[in-house]
């Protein structure tokens, strides 16, 4: 064991970084590809919000017809999977120095959008539900529910597969070389900020010591 793993040892490990850079990611791509499987009856769809009740849906119909509006909705997953691109460089570009470097540093910025990535698709759905709930006191509008789901299914998707693959990949390189990698920390005072300001994401060799 060199000096570097020598260093790795002495600091706290935090957890396994499958945890947050794996589980998530395999959820919500789950959850994607259910909402996406109603792209289908979309597209198929003769008329879409034909006979809406929603005052919205029967506005949104009238200003740009069957399809223009089905085109939107359909416009809404492509947005999702940029934004979803956008910000998986942050993670896939920190995967890329561990496979390389052996270890990259995570910021407490960083680690906290590793948990709360997911969260960002609910702000645009909150948005939707109080604008439908502003015009008619309760949610009932189909295409704006539409329009929310398929930016999460696809930002979800497109933030997904990036970093499973290259997380995959680092994982099958670290098993080549007989290591594993790891997520730890040096203990600094109390406080999450404190407590997670010193996080690295390390690959270490786990075989008996030469």
């Amino acid at each position: 064991m060199d000096d570097s793993d020598h260093r790795a040892v002495e600091m706290e490990r935090i957890c396994y970084p499958g945890i947050i850079i794996v589980s998530f990611p395999i959820i919500f791509c789950f959850m994607s590809v259910l909402v996406l499987t109603t792209l289908l009856w979309l597209i198929g769809a003769y008329n879409y919000l034909r006979g809406a009740s929603s005052p919205i849906d029967q506005n949104i119909l009238a200003l740009l017809g069957s399809d223009l509006s089905r085109l939107v909705v359909l416009t809404s997953s492509i947005i999702g999977m940029m934004i979803g691109l956008y910000l998986s460089r942050f993670v896939t570009t920190k995967i890329d120095v561990v496979k390389t470097e052996g270890e990259a540093e995570l910021s407490t910025r960083m680690y906290t959008a590793l948990l709360l990535w997911w969260a960002f698709p609910l702000w645009s759905l909150s948005t939707i539900s109080l604008l439908d709930m502003s015009f008619n006191g309760f949610y009932t509008s189909r295409f704006l529910s539409d329009f929310g789901f398929f930016m999460m299914a696809g930002y979800f998707l497109a933030y997904s597969i990036p970093v499973l693959s290259k997380y995959v990949l680092l994982v099958l390189h670290t098993r080549s070389i007989d290591s594993q990698i790891i997520l730890v920390g040096l203990p600094s005072g109390s406080g999450f900020k404190k407590r997670f300001q010193n996080l690295t994401l390390r690959v270490i060799h786990k075989g008996p010591d030469p």
